[in-house]
């Protein structure tokens, strides 16, 4: 990882106001007056897609604009088009049920990080932990292609689009794609946690490769929790599945991989960070998650001790 031309974060917070508050009052809305809001964005927002993105068949509105906001070409938004979908996605977000980090059950038992780690199935877009991780790709522009469920996607519809145009100051700054294995943060925005951590995880294309990737991904957590560490006000994260799915890492060895880097890096730091979630969305990866918390509950003697 040729981390010599990778920005630090002194180099792109001001760049993205990182340190500056974004919190809006909802101002309740009536079924009609959202209706209204959504129509006259569609207006406002018509021809901001990259082409080839958009498909055209969606039938109702807020689905529209929800389509073409994921595939829309970054900074093609005015100041006062943003804050009327910010209108909008405060008003949203109002009736989300949110997933408090207080009522998340810990899963670790007798061993010295048992207050610190957590499995949680669900949406991560619905956790109020301080900072979440994105599975993001080389560009760290979000997924372009509407309802897509990949994490990147959910990440970005969900938090708006203030976010591309944030990832994309950061990577034009750098002048150069994202690296695997490293990291970024901006604010989540419209989400309940402050921060997202983007992070670009190995394409698992070549078994004979299994090291490699398997040490790539586990860049991934620790350059995230390295970030983190940088921001007093981040005591919470919350991980997703990095590398599963379409990027086809073995999902058994993942889930080993994110628990043994996490893990270490708690052993090195044991007076960081109050909470670590391990996000879960499929059953199966929940019960790859459970089955090797239980194995290793039952091995406490395997567990290293934290650093004095």
């Amino acid at each position: 990882m040729n981390e010599t031309l990778m920005l630090k974060l002194s180099q792109y917070r001001q760049l993205i106001n990182l340190d500056e508050n974004f919190s809006l009052t909802p101002v309740g809305f009536t079924e009609k007056e959202e209706c209204a809001l959504v129509n006259s964005l569609l207006t406002k927002t018509a021809g901001i897609e990259a082409s080839g993105y958009f498909p055209k068949s969606f039938l109702y509105p807020r689905d529209r604009l929800y389509a073409r906001l994921i595939s829309r070409i970054p900074f093609s938004l005015c100041e006062e088009v943003l804050k009327e979908i910010d209108r909008l996605f405060v008003h949203e977000k109002s009736k989300m049920k949110i997933m408090k980090s207080s009522e998340i059950q810990k899963v670790f038992k007798h061993h010295d990080f048992s207050t610190k780690v957590a499995l949680w199935q669900g949406d991560i877009c619905s956790l109020a932990v301080d900072a979440i991780v994105n599975a993001a790709n080389e560009r760290m522009l979000g997924c372009f292609h509407p309802f897509h469920r990949c994490i990147d996607n959910v990440i970005h519809a969900a938090s708006g689009p203030r976010l591309r145009d944030d990832c994309s100051r950061i990577v034009n700054l750098q002048g150069e794609f994202e690296t695997i294995g490293c990291a970024k943060i901006t604010r989540a925005y419209h989400l309940p946690s402050q921060f997202i951590l983007h992070t670009v995880g190995p394409i698992y294309e070549n078994p004979s490769r299994h090291s490699s990737y398997s040490n790539l991904l586990s860049e991934c957590y620790k350059s995230c929790l390295n970030l983190a560490d940088q921001l007093s006000a981040i005591s919470s994260i919350a991980f997703p599945c990095i590398s599963t799915g379409l990027f086809g890492f073995p999902n058994e060895a993942a889930a080993q991989i994110a628990l043994n880097s996490v893990m270490d890096w708690l052993q090195e730091h044991p007076q960081r960070f109050s909470l670590i979630v391990f996000n879960v969305f499929l059953d199966k990866d929940f019960k790859i998650y459970q089955n090797e918390i239980d194995r290793r509950n039952n091995n406490v003697s395997k567990w290293p001790k934290p650093a004095n």
